[in-house]
């Protein structure tokens, strides 16, 4: 999923949740990296864990693409 703002990406966890089996992934990216925290805790509250964060400088901001797994 790549480019969506924070706020619709944290009310889509509990969908991404319901659609996803246990030891599944969902790759978010384009994500302003201050807000990279915020998504991953929503996410953590429907059972995903980070499993890693690419970050990358493009036109003078950080950008953070997370590899969340479902337990």
């Amino acid at each position: 999923v790549a480019n969506i703002l924070a706020g619709p990406l944290m009310e889509l966890s509990e969908a991404f949740a319901a659609a996803i089996r246990p030891g599944g992934r969902v790759l978010l990216s384009g994500l302003l990296v201050e807000q990279a925290d915020m998504i991953v805790s929503t996410y953590e509250r429907h059972g995903f864990a980070c499993e890693r964060h690419i970050d990358l400088e493009t036109g003078g901001a950080w950008w953070r693409t997370l590899l969340l797994r479902r337990g």
